[in-house]
């Protein structure tokens, strides 16, 4: 059983829990402070903690019971988690690129096994069931890093006109410096993927302390 499951699974969880932190303290401060967060920032880190959250619970299921439909299925969830991802900072980078630009608004912010020992997996079987394809992978992490760029680059516009906390801004650095640590991963670099995600939790943690503090987004 690869000793790294439950690292990858406390990781993911901790990193989905704060996601949906960052969600709360969005909608909440949004309900109660009208437009001073922007709706965007709510959706988007629903999806990533959504997305975390289920694969950290799937990879803690599938080390303490290593059997095949737990294999498929965080399998399946990580192509899920992927995917929820692109869609939630490609949802990030249209938010604050219509901020920047919008000129009428003011800124704001597949495993079968045939034999009878099929239903739990050998070491070689459970790895190659875990491999998302690695052209799949680098998509995304590419995509997410365009996406998170753009973000960045939108939030360096804002900030250069005093609108846009540089707590925030430093947060979207450290997700984007995150996804391109986790680059390395499929090339067999594993300990670049934990540390891309350690990188990127530490840009959720950042940000939610900066919700918690009662400030504002944009």
């Amino acid at each position: 059983m690869p000793c790294y499951l439950p690292t990858i699974s406390a990781l993911d969880m901790a990193s989905g829990a704060v996601a949906v932190a960052v969600a709360y303290a969005a909608y909440r401060y949004r309900r109660f402070a009208g437009g001073s967060v922007p709706w965007f920032l709510g959706v988007s880190f629903s999806l990533l903690g959504l997305g975390l959250l289920l694969e950290g619970s799937l990879a803690l299921a599938l080390y303490a019971h290593p059997l095949v439909a737990y294999a498929e299925l965080f399998r399946i969830s990580s192509y899920l988690y992927l995917t929820l991802q692109l869609i939630a900072y490609l949802i990030l980078a249209v938010g604050y690129t219509e901020v920047v630009y919008s000129a009428g608004s003011p800124p704001v912010p597949q495993l079968g096994l045939a034999e009878a020992y099929a239903a739990y997996l050998a070491p070689w079987e459970l790895r190659r069931a875990l491999v998302v394809n690695t052209a799949f992978f680098d998509a995304i992490q590419l995509a997410s890093i365009v996406f998170l760029a753009l973000v960045v680059m939108d939030a360096l516009q804002l900030r250069s006109s005093g609108s846009f906390s540089g707590m925030v801004l430093s947060a979207f650095v450290l997700m984007l410096a995150g996804h391109a640590v986790m680059l390395a991963y499929p090339m067999g670099f594993f300990t670049y993927y934990l540390a891309g995600n350690a990188v990127r939790f530490a840009g959720f943690a950042l940000l939610l302390a900066f919700l918690l503090r009662g400030r504002h987004i944009v």
